[in-house]
């Protein structure tokens, strides 16, 4: 992981763990699918779950051989990753993923772009 993604991921899991909830660990294959939403939406000028290259993260996942139970994903563009963790857990839906009980695994993916701003996708998956 790249410094950002592992300083996304710490939040993650500090959020997890003040409540009560187990850490998320990265996997491999769903942390290169999230590396390449993130790429993607930055290439595309896009900012949607829904991309014009591989479809929603269920079609994404599928592309790239992972099973899983459930799946997620928050999506965030922000002046740093600090800030756009602030902004995904003042969100009910992007918090709600974060702190996702039937979540186990997770990938992050962040792209700074052409004027510093960063564009990430945090991808949960249960398994």
């Amino acid at each position: 992981m790249t410094a950002l993604e592992q300083s996304m991921l710490n939040m993650v899991n500090e959020e997890r763990a003040k409540q009560g909830l187990s850490a998320l660990q990265v996997d491999p294959t769903v942390q290169k699918v999230a590396r390449l939403k993130a790429q993607d939406m930055v290439n595309n000028n896009y900012f949607a779950h829904e991309s014009p290259t591989y479809g929603d993260i269920g079609s994404m996942l599928s592309r790239y051989g992972v099973s899983y139970r459930s799946a997620g994903e928050n999506i965030a563009k922000n002046a740093n990753v600090e800030k756009a963790h602030v902004a995904l857990m003042n969100s009910a839906g992007h918090k709600a993923n974060i702190l996702g009980k039937g979540y186990t695994h997770v990938g992050i993916g962040i792209v700074t772009d052409a004027n510093g701003y960063v564009t990430l996708a945090q991808v949960f998956v249960g398994k």
